[in-house]
C-alpha cells in the first residue's frame, strides 16, 4: 500500500496509508490584477514568482483509527516550517511544504477504520530524487558544470572547506555573455567545513548547524534557469587557509 512521509514521519508507523492524492493544480503566476475604469482588459502587475499550491492526500487507517489519526496529525503539527514530503505514489520526486490541516475522520462502522484527508501548502516545484554527484571545483577559475538543461531547473548544493565565497554564472546560448546568478552565494567568516544548500540557504555539517560561520548570503535563491546552455562557478579560498576545497552537486526540479 502507498505511504506518506513528512519530515521523516512515516504514515505507516501509525497504521495510516494513502489511497490517492490530488496534485493536479498547475503552477500559477502570482500577480495583482488592476481594473482601470473605462479600459477593457485588466492590468497585471507581476510579483515575479509562482504561487504555492495545495496538495491533498486521501488516507485510510485500518486499526485504532480514533487514536492513531490524532497521533499522526499531532506529529505533523510539531513544526510549521517547510519540510520534505515524500510518497510512494511518486517515488521519483519529493515536494517541500507545510502541513496546514485536514478533514474530520469518517469512521466506517467502528472506531477502528476511518478515511480522511490531509492538506499541505507546497512549493509549486517537484524536486527530483538524488543529486548528480559532487563535482570538484577549481580555485579562482571558472568551471563548466553540465550543459543545456531543457525544461529542468536546479539549485546548487556546495560542500566547502576554507572557501570564502562562491559565484555562479550561466549562459542561455553559446553566443550569449555570462549572466551572474545573484553574484556572491556565500561568504564565510571562519575556517571551517560546511555544506551550503542554496534551496534552503542553510549551512550545516553532519547534524551541526554552521549558520554562524556565514557572514553574507544572497537574499534570493540562486536558481539556474531552465534551457540554460552552460553554468560556470568560481570559488575563492579564504586568505591563508590550509587545504581549501570545493565541490558542488545539483538538485533538479520540474514544474
Amino acid at each position: 500500500m502507498e505511504t506518506l512521509t513528512f519530515n521523516g514521519i512515516l504514515s505507516s508507523d501509525f497504521g495510516i496509508y494513502v489511497i490517492g492524492n490530488n496534485d493536479a493544480t498547475a503552477p500559477e503566476f502570482d500577480y495583482e490584477s488592476i481594473a482601470v475604469p473605462g479600459a477593457t482588459r485588466d492590468i497585471h502587475d507581476s510579483n515575479r514568482r509562482l504561487k504555492n499550491k495545495d496538495v491533498i492526500y486521501h488516507c485510510v487507517c485500518f486499526n485504532n483509527a480514533d487514536t492513531a489519526i490524532p497521533g499522526f496529525i499531532s506529529a505533523l503539527m510539531a513544526s510549521n516550517m517547510y519540510k520534505r514530503i515524500e510518497d510512494t505514489i511518486h517515488p521519483e520526486y519529493y515536494k517541500i511544504g507545510t502541513f496546514y490541516g485536514g478533514t474530520q475522520p469518517q469512521f466506517r462502522g467502528s472506531k477502528e477504520v476511518a478515511t480522511f484527508d490531509l492538506a499541505f501548502d507546497c512549493d509549486p516545484r517537484k524536486f527530483l530524487i538524488g543529486y548528480d554527484g559532487y563535482e570538484n571545483l577549481a580555485l579562482d577559475s571558472y568551471v563548466l558544470l553540465g550543459s543545456e538543461n531543457a525544461g529542468v531547473y536546479y539549485n546548487p548544493i556546495f560542500l566547502l572547506k576554507n572557501i570564502q565565497k562562491v559565484e555562479c554564472f550561466y549562459k542561455n546560448a553559446e553566443s550569449d555573455p555570462y549572466y551572474s546568478v545573484y553574484g556572491t552565494i556565500v561568504s564565510i567568516n571562519a575556517e571551517t567545513t560546511l555544506y551550503y544548500d542554496t534551496e534552503t540557504r542553510y549551512a550545516y555539517y553532519g547534524s551541526s548547524s554552521r549558520d554562524l560561520y556565514i557572514a553574507q548570503r544572497s537574499l534570493a535563491t540562486p536558481v539556474i534557469p531552465s534551457h540554460t546552455y552552460a553554468t560556470y562557478l568560481k570559488v575563492t579560498a579564504i586568505s591563508g587557509a590550509a587545504s581549501p576545497s570545493a565541490s558542488v552537486a545539483t538538485r533538479k526540479y520540474t514544474l
